[in-house]
């Protein structure tokens, strides 16, 4: 293949952790994602003294030369699934971001090294602190699951947050912050987080934040004020908003969230972008079992926004890669060409060339859905269900109707 059609600027400049700490390629990887010492081991960030060796171990090294020879790393799939299907991927993105020449110029060819590092991508999962058990999330992002999995599915151990202290994490932190364009923090739920704060707090105090470009993923179910204060201060900010399901449906789904809350809020921070030209919205959303009965009806919330320039109304819709019940594919023949039908036709009065890239990324997963060999059989998935549902005190029949209805 092309060099162009495969290589990515993050394994060059791009420093990411998951919530426990250990290290990956980018948030678009799952745990198979994970950067591995030279002993098959995953490398935590409390555990990196010096980041100009971390970034040329040879795991590294090896992805970059396989970039460079115009081959697939094999950990960045996820991708290359969604370009396959003429989608939008994260590589697509950070390839519209960052001059990939400059970093190529900085590498030994023959090897993968970088000669001349720069970090100017960070992206912090910064600890499972949250307040909502997701039906499609996991105890290793919200650590409200903690019990649930423990008591339906099997011993999770409780992860260290202490290592995401900024006391703990200052000294690589701000010496990655002097070349810094690019922040991204996800969670957990990052407006929970005052650890947060203090390393905003770092880049104001600075003079660092007005070059960096800020974007962060939220439930929105809280919207403090020490938080948003904050924000004007930098370059520009991009509000990842997680929503899945409008009314009922998204309780069900973002349990215990309550729609008014987020219904209210959203309508606040439309408000408040309306009069900011550097900020943008975006909302994001799994396209998953859980709450595909509900897309259209989440398109059509959304298309109550259109006025606003700085806001898709067409979400960003993820391909969910695990759980494995949280995929679609799964679904019946007959319910998937339903649903695509019924969903691609709200989309399409909703298509503009403000929204196109996100138009076709929804394109793209329902592609995934009719093709993708699913990794869990039906009657699996209603067991897991009916199990987690009956936990909850919830009404699976009513939440998810094609589960029942074979026809």
């Amino acid at each position: 293949m092309n060099q162009k059609d495969v290589i990515c600027p993050y394994p060059w400049t791009h420093f990411s952790t998951h919530t426990d700490g250990r290290m990956r390629i980018c948030c678009n990887t799952d745990s198979h994602g994970a950067i591995l010492d030279e002993n098959g081991n995953p490398i935590y960030i409390d555990q990196i003294d010096d980041i100009e060796k971390y970034f040329n171990q040879p795991f590294y090294q090896d992805i970059r030369l396989k970039m460079i020879n115009g081959e697939r790393p094999s950990i960045c799939n996820a991708c290359y699934a969604i370009e396959d299907r003429n989608g939008s991927s994260v590589r697509n993105g950070v390839m519209r971001s960052f001059d990939v020449d400059k970093f190529l110029a900085d590498t030994n060819t023959q090897t993968g090294e970088i000669t001349k590092l720069t970090v100017e991508s960070l992206d912090l999962s910064w600890s499972n602190k949250c307040n909502l058990q997701c039906k499609m999330c996991g105890p290793w992002a919200t650590n409200q699951l903690e019990k649930e999995y423990n008591d339906l599915i099997g011993f999770f151990e409780p992860l260290d947050n202490n290592k995401w202290s900024y006391k703990n994490l200052k000294n690589k932190l701000n010496q990655m912050s002097l070349t810094l364009k690019e922040l991204l923090v996800t969670g957990g739920e990052p407006l929970l987080n005052n650890d947060f704060l203090e390393f905003c707090d770092y880049l104001h105090d600075n003079n660092l934040s007005k070059d960096i470009v800020f974007t962060f993923h939220t439930n929105l179910t809280v919207m403090p004020k020490k938080f948003f204060d904050r924000l004007d201060k930098f370059k520009m900010v991009r509000i990842h908003v997680s929503v899945d399901a409008v009314g009922e449906l998204y309780e069900y789904v973002r349990y215990p969230g309550k729609w008014s809350v987020i219904d209210r809020n959203i309508k606040k921070l439309m408000n408040i972008i309306e009069s900011r030209e550097h900020y943008e919205v975006e909302i994001h959303t799994v396209f998953q079992t859980y709450g595909i009965d509900g897309f259209v009806e989440l398109l059509k919330y959304f298309s109550q926004f259109a006025h606003i320039t700085n806001f898709r109304t067409i979400p960003y819709f993820i391909w969910p890669y695990y759980p494995a019940q949280a995929s679609t594919t799964i679904l019946r023949s007959k319910h998937k060409n339903k649903y695509k039908r019924r969903i691609l036709k709200q989309a399409n009065k909703m298509k503009n060339g403000w929204n196109i890239h996100l138009y076709n990324q929804l394109v793209a997963c329902l592609d995934l859905m009719e093709k993708s060999e699913p990794k869990l059989h039906l009657e699996e998935f209603k067991e897991h269900v009916e199990r987690q549902d009956k936990y909850r005190n919830q009404n699976t029949q009513k939440y998810i109707p094609w589960l029942y209805v074979d026809k």
